[in-house]
């Protein structure tokens, strides 16, 4: 159930217990994925959880999306958009702190970017004491059982991993134009495999590592192993969301 959707007296009569608010980004995704494909997991997951909170009897509502992020290390790939950490910072808590005026009290931020990470862990520690707030990202839900099929056990940025799961979310993929692109050298510290459920990657100007902006290899990504993907991280996500929360 979408917050955009509803009129005013059908928000209050609704008596959310729970509201998602779904953040990504604006950047590039190598020739095959969308500019707005961060923006497009994070909503498709908070749909996804929506519902499954929504059948349990837990009243919960997806809020409109956060479109654009911290993406500068993007920005030399046409399209791709970034605000400032400051201007991001100041947009989520004014946001979060309107949902609490309405009597939100539980909001949980759905991450589909990586490169909003820190910035958002900080932001949730500013808001009112009256508030709980926490960030759900999917990769750090990632286990070894849910990336079994992934072929080329790496996992970073529009590969295998990342559009198998969009595929499997709905996204349109054009996979014809799908490529493998590695960093030179050494790339395993590119890979979120080898750190799973740690902190996100610290990346480097994007172009300066692949000149279509895949680093892994997206050709690999099937809807199937996207999947098996999300059918993994559903239920941790699940658990995560109520963790804490004083429903």
């Amino acid at each position: 159930m979408k917050l955009s959707e509803l009129t005013w007296e059908e928000a209050r009569a609704f008596n959310a217990k729970i509201i998602l608010l779904p953040i990504g980004s604006l950047e590039q995704h190598g020739y095959h994925l969308p500019l707005n494909n961060d923006t497009f997991i994070a909503e498709k997951l908070a749909d996804c959880i929506a519902s499954k909170m929504n059948a349990r009897g837990c009243p919960t509502l997806v809020a409109p999306s956060i479109p654009v992020g911290l993406s500068g290390h993007h920005m030399e790939f046409y399209g791709s958009l970034t605000l400032s950490t400051e201007t991001f910072q100041a947009v989520v808590r004014e946001i979060c702190v309107g949902l609490g005026q309405h009597g939100f009290r539980n909001i949980v931020i759905v991450n589909g970017h990586g490169g909003n990470s820190f910035a958002l862990r900080n932001t949730i520690t500013s808001l009112p004491a009256s508030m709980q707030a926490k960030v759900l990202e999917y990769w750090r839900h990632l286990t070894p059982d849910s990336i079994s099929e992934i072929e080329s056990a790496f996992f970073c940025h529009a590969c295998e991993g990342e559009t198998s799961l969009s595929l499997a979310l709905g996204q349109l993929a054009h996979m014809d134009r799908a490529v493998c692109n590695y960093p030179a050298g050494d790339h395993s510290a590119y890979n979120l495999l080898d750190s799973l459920g740690e902190t996100s990657l610290s990346l480097p100007p994007i172009h300066t590592i692949s000149p279509s902006g895949v680093i892994g290899d997206s050709t690999l990504a099937s809807r199937r192993k996207g999947e098996k993907i999300l059918s993994a991280v559903m239920p941790q996500l699940l658990d995560a969301l109520t963790d804490g929360l004083e429903l």
